[in-house]
């Protein structure tokens, strides 16, 4: 039984392994190919300010587009141009914030879809930890074919309110439930409550520091209503410590439930 524990639990954390890396890679390779882009792009807002600056208050300019019927034309006027200066410059700016930002949602999304994974495994190959006072009932017992499928949905059932549980609630489960601990120290456990309460706030919030934010981290500065970003530093640190984290908790069920001490990571 610990045979086939250890290998479904290297399965997960493999898959798990080549999809942060698949992501580590695509983050790397388009930040090389942005700086072109953003090169171009600065290039031609730098050019439009140029262009308000010679044509003078109230100047215009006339665009013809030969390939248009009757070769129309349009007027062009100096403030929309400095506007589109700006908003150039804006895109230029966004281009690594929104990667980072992106990547990091998807980064976090990794890390919770292995918990519950992991979790399953052991509690799928150690049904005797199922013992709770939830229900099944008659009609959903019967529709599993066989024991092993009727254990699976007892896990499934365990785990499905903890999958959607903060990690400070996750932490507590395990220690429980499978007496080992989520994080070695108090400062894995903040990092991971800030960097989780961050991407709520990208996916729930536009990126803006609400209330809840702030309770949830106490040493924060930021005032409710300011934008939180993503750079290039915060990535890696929150890359690193999603990875720290997750190859903790599966060295330590493969040391208790597997009675194997070789460790990933």
């Amino acid at each position: 039984m610990a045979a086939q524990l250890k290998g479904k639990l290297d399965f997960i954390s493999q898959g798990y392994d080549r999809s942060v890396h698949g992501l580590q890679l695509f983050v790397h390779e388009t930040r090389k190919g942005m700086t072109g882009s953003r090169d171009y792009i600065s290039a031609l807002a730098q050019n439009l300010r140029t262009l308000v600056g010679v044509m003078g208050d109230g100047g215009s300019v006339t665009v013809r587009d030969p390939a248009a019927p009757g070769n129309s034309s349009t007027t062009l006027d100096q403030g929309f141009l400095q506007r589109t200066a700006e908003d150039l410059d804006h895109i230029g700016m966004r281009f690594p914030e929104l990667l980072f930002e992106m990547a990091f949602i998807y980064r976090v999304a990794l890390f919770d879809a292995l918990v519950p994974d992991v979790l399953n495994a052991v509690l799928v190959s150690r049904p005797d930890m199922l013992r709770s006072d939830k229900k099944l009932s008659h009609e959903q017992i019967l529709d599993c074919p066989d024991m092993p499928s009727l254990i699976a949905l007892m896990a499934q059932r365990e785990l499905q309110s903890v999958s959607y549980q903060s990690i400070v609630d996750q932490q507590s489960w395990v220690k429980k439930h499978l007496g080992i601990e989520l994080f070695d120290s108090r400062d894995q456990c903040d990092q991971m409550v800030e960097l989780t309460a961050r991407r709520n706030l990208f996916v729930h919030a536009n990126g803006l520091v609400n209330e809840r934010y702030n309770a949830l981290v106490p040493t924060s500065t930021h005032k409710v209503g300011e934008r939180l970003f993503v750079t290039e530093d915060y990535w890696a640190a929150s890359d690193e410590i999603l990875q720290t984290v997750s190859d903790h908790l599966v060295n330590e069920l493969h040391e208790k439930f597997c009675n194997i001490a070789g460790k990933v990571g």
